[in-house]
């Protein structure tokens, strides 16, 4: 069973996110330096380890093959034929950051990648992975402003359309848009394949946010 490791402060966040926001916003003293409560940001992160990570790889099964990585507010699969000898190239991430500003993101599922393989495949003749992501409401720089650290992703909202909070809403909102990812890895392998024949990155090669 899913969706029952939220901590009963963290949920009453969710419960109440609009209301919480705007006493965040009336609370803080400088508009500059936005700190979320430490608090919040604890039980967010364990939510992250011990609720959603699990949750998640129940959802998608698939998951629990892969190689995984807890990164604060951030967790990142990726299959063995997305990797290297000496490293990562792609990974699925699932992020849910802070929810106090009612500025900052809402959770999102991402592909994180070399800028070099993203440039290589999403130029005029797009591979048909990517086409695919698009047309199911991924986005990609430059077409909407995403952060370039994960180039490729679509964002899940913490609240349901009614603007109520439902925990398993949101796990089944992300597994969705994992499960998407999750589909196309034997055609991102293949487009890996294909990239690396024909670039200098060889096996040496160490992305920044490899997993070990």
């Amino acid at each position: 069973m899913f969706g029952t490791n939220m901590p009963d402060s963290l949920r009453v966040v969710f419960e109440h996110l609009k209301a919480v926001r705007e006493l965040n916003r009336y609370l803080r003293t400088d508009e500059h330096h936005v700190a979320p409560g430490v608090g919040v940001l604890m039980d967010l992160q364990r939510y992250v380890e011990y609720g959603v990570r699990p949750a998640l790889e129940d959802l998608v099964p698939v998951l629990k093959t892969w190689s995984g990585e807890l990164d604060g507010d951030r967790i990142k699969w990726a299959p063995e034929s997305w990797k290297l000898s000496q490293g990562l190239c792609l990974a699925l991430v699932a992020l849910l950051p802070a929810p106090l500003d009612s500025e900052a993101s809402d959770p999102s599922v991402n592909l994180s990648a070399p800028q070099s393989f993203l440039t290589c495949t999403l130029g005029d003749c797009r591979d048909c992975w990517v086409k695919t992501l698009l047309d199911q409401g991924f986005t990609c720089p430059g077409e909407v402003g995403r952060d370039q650290e994960y180039p490729i992703g679509k964002c899940v909202p913490w609240l349901d359309p009614d603007g109520s909070f439902n925990e398993r809403g949101l796990l089944r909102r992300i597994a969705r848009e994992t499960t998407k990812i999750v589909e196309l890895e034997p055609l991102i392998t293949q487009a890996l394949r294909a990239y690396l024949s024909k670039s200098s990155i060889g096996p040496s090669f160490r992305a920044p946010w490899y997993i070990v």
